[in-house]
């Protein structure tokens, strides 16, 4: 089931061949928290290692969700410097929905 919502992220040009976000998912990405209102400690430590601050970085979702063939909608949650326009993709860069499995008959 990963595979599939992978490729159906790339079909959408949401993800690219390597796995990162295409300038299409960045285009129309939105904003969900402002680095001010972060509030894991370990979040706010990772994004701040390289010497920036909390209020550099923000959480953001792409834009319109992608549709599982099992009717699922998934988009992609992330966290990216508002200046610098770098991306953590080790860093809680996920898929905030669970993937429901049907039975097998």
């Amino acid at each position: 089931m990963r595979l599939n919502t992978e490729l159906k992220l790339k079909e959408a040009g949401l993800l690219s061949s390597q796995g990162k976000l295409t300038n299409k998912a960045l285009n129309n990405s939105m904003l969900l928290i402002k680095g001010e209102d972060l509030k894991n400690p370990l979040v706010i430590q990772k994004l701040t290692k390289n010497g920036s601050s909390a209020q550099e970085w923000a959480k953001y979702t792409t834009g319109t969700p992608v549709e599982l063939t099992n009717g699922q909608k998934i988009q992609i949650h992330f966290y990216m410097n508002v200046y610098t326009k770098e991306i953590v993709y080790d860093l809680d860069f996920k898929i905030p929905t669970t993937i429901k499995f049907s039975k097998s008959k």
